[in-house]
Parts: structure tokens; C-alpha cells; sequence
């Protein structure tokens, strides 16, 4: 045999060892869990039992096998997860984040919980009912006050991440 037969030889065996190995059909997979997507639907059970009037707002493309392609949402992004308003009909707007993970949250949608504060709605970051719940009777407790109930909510914002906080790619 050719020195070239050869080579290609330990080519091929080496791309299909390589290929076994990411492929290996006994191994486990670990199925991705969505805490958040959990947790939304839950706390929109729960608010809606309270009398509040809520839904959910889905702003990320989805895949439509009819059309075999990604069909983008009319949702801008940035637009809290739960929409609705109070049984007071005050608006509200609450970006759900996973539990431990509110200081996630991404810098256009700071930007639109800023915008609804200002505009006297209910608007928060939360990863739990109990945090709903709390913000909402600290929120609730001078309802004739605008500015001390909106410089509630802005207390409850996570702080903002600086280019610092992100990361470089080259540090």
C-alpha cells in the first residue's frame, strides 16, 4: 500500500472515531430546561386567579414546519414577557427571569420597564410570585403619590450592566 492510501485511511478512521464520539447514541442528553417559561406560566395562573387580567407576550421567531421556515413575531423586542393590567386597571408589565437570574436582564429591556415607570404602570423584573406579590403591596401603598410609587419600582430594578459586567471577548 501508498503512504497515501494509508493516509487517508487514519483520515477516515479518525473523522469516524470523532464522529462516534459526539454521537453516541448511549449517551445521555440532557434535555434543556426552561425555568423561565415555567415560572411565566405559573405566576400567569396565579395572577389571573387574583383578578388580575394577564397574558403572556411572545416577541422570539418561532418555526413553522407548514411553512418550513422562522416566522418572526410582531412583538418589539424588548416587550415584557406578562402584559396585562391590575384589578384597578392600572397597567402592567413584568419581565420574568428565572430564579436567581433578574440581574439578567438585557439592556433594551431596561429600556421599556424605564419607559412604563414613567408612565405611572406597574412594571418590574421578577423571578418568583413572593417578589410580584411584595413589590406590588410596597408599590400599592401610596397610590395617591406617583413619583414615590415609581421611585419604588426603579429601587426594584436590577442595576445596570456596564461594558465591564459583559465581559471582553479578549480579556
Amino acid at each position: 500500500m501508498s503512504d497515501d492510501q494509508d493516509d487517508y485511511k487514519a483520515r477516515v478512521k479518525a473523522a469516524t472515531e470523532k464522529y462516534l464520539t459526539k454521537n453516541d447514541p448511549n449517551k445521555v442528553h440532557r434535555k434543556n430546561e426552561e425555568p423561565e417559561r415555567e415560572l411565566q406560566k405559573e405566576v400567569i395562573k396565579w395572577l389571573n386567579s387574583i383578578g388580575w387580567d394577564v397574558d403572556s407576550i411572545d416577541s422570539k421567531a418561532q418555526f413553522s414546519e407548514g411553512q418550513g421556515r422562522y416566522i418572526s413575531q410582531n412583538a418589539k423586542p424588548g416587550i415584557s414577557d406578562v402584559v396585562g393590567n391590575d384589578p384597578n386597571g392600572i397597567a402592567v408589565y413584568i419581565e420574568m427571569k428565572a430564579p436567581g437570574r433578574r440581574s439578567s436582564l438585557r439592556h433594551n429591556q431596561r429600556l421599556f420597564l424605564l419607559r412604563k415607570i414613567k408612565t405611572n404602570c406597574f412594571a418590574i423584573v421578577a423571578d418568583s410570585k413572593e417578589f410580584i406579590s411584595t413589590a406590588y403591596k410596597r408599590w400599592s401603598l401610596d397610590y395617591a403619590d406617583r413619583a414615590k410609587r415609581n421611585a419604588i419600582l426603579l429601587s426594584l430594578l436590577p442595576p445596570e450592566k456596564t461594558e465591564r459586567d459583559q465581559g471582553s471577548l479578549f480579556d
